[in-house]
């Protein structure tokens, strides 16, 4: 039987790492955006999303795997929430959506590389 080697790792990175799997699509990071708003439907979330309303159902799972969002089920209907207790997951999200990174320039900004030589 094979044995992953992240087994080795602790439960904290593990879940870090699968956390970072989970926002690793843009369709994931646009759907929590938009759930910063208000609670919507996969409907709702696909307006603004360039794949199908049964793709963003599909990321929407997804993020509920890894309780980022919760759904409740209303007759035909699923809505989809942020999940709250994970906050400090969606802190940064949070500072995007206010435009923070429009105020600073950009998220990521390489440092400068001076020429060393040894």
């Amino acid at each position: 039987m094979a044995y992953s080697k992240a087994q080795k790792y602790s439960p904290l990175l593990r879940g870090l790492a699968n956390l970072s799997k989970c926002l690793g699509h843009p369709a994931r990071i646009k759907i929590l955006k938009d759930l910063l708003k208000g609670p919507k439907t996969s409907l709702e979330l696909a307006v603004d999303q360039p794949i199908s309303q049964k793709s963003v159902s599909r990321h929407c799972q997804k993020l509920v795997e890894n309780e980022l969002i919760h759904a409740v089920v209303l007759g035909q209907k699923t809505k989809y929430f942020l999940d709250w207790k994970n906050l400090p997951s969606l802190a940064c999200l949070a500072l995007v959506e206010t435009g923070w990174e429009k105020q600073t320039g950009e998220l990521y900004r390489p440092r400068e590389r001076k020429n060393v030589i040894i």
